[in-house]
């Protein structure tokens, strides 16, 4: 049986995955501490290990906070035996996979969001997203 690892980096993507276990029984969940992440986890009562927090305004500080997020998923996830990882622009769950060798299916939904698209992009195995984002766009990316 495989196991997953599903990483929730932003509030929405609680609401994606909140499901998840109605459809795959052997899985990790690893989240940020960023608002709402939280209280969505406990509201939908869903066991995940908060990891790393939000970087805040600035560019050094998200650099920083996010090399200390990849540092600690990486403990984190090490010795799980994960087989795929699925994500919504984690960049820090992204290449931690990448590091591991764990291929990844990364859910884009916003083109726009240039420097996210341009860290996970590269390093997914699988981009799944709307058919209303032109191919050539995500390929821009890779």
């Amino acid at each position: 049986m495989k196991k997953y690892w599903i990483d929730l980096f932003n509030g929405p993507h609680v609401h994606f995955f909140q499901r998840i276990g109605d459809y795959v029984e052997n899985f990790v969940l690893t989240a940020r501490d960023y608002k709402p992440i939280p209280d969505l986890i406990k509201h939908y009562n869903i066991n995940a290990s908060i990891i790393g927090e939000h970087g805040g305004k600035s560019y050094a500080s998200k650099l920083k906070t996010s090399s200390i997020r990849v540092i600690e998923l990486a403990d984190h996830i090490q010795n799980e035996k994960i087989d795929i990882l699925l994500h919504k622009h984690s960049v820090e769950a992204a290449r931690v996979a990448w590091g591991f060798g764990i291929p990844s299916i990364s859910y884009i939904d916003n083109e726009l969001m240039m420097p996210q698209n341009m860290l996970v992009c590269p390093l997914s195995n699988v981009l799944i997203a709307p058919i209303s984002i032109e191919q050539y766009i995500l390929r821009d990316f890779t």
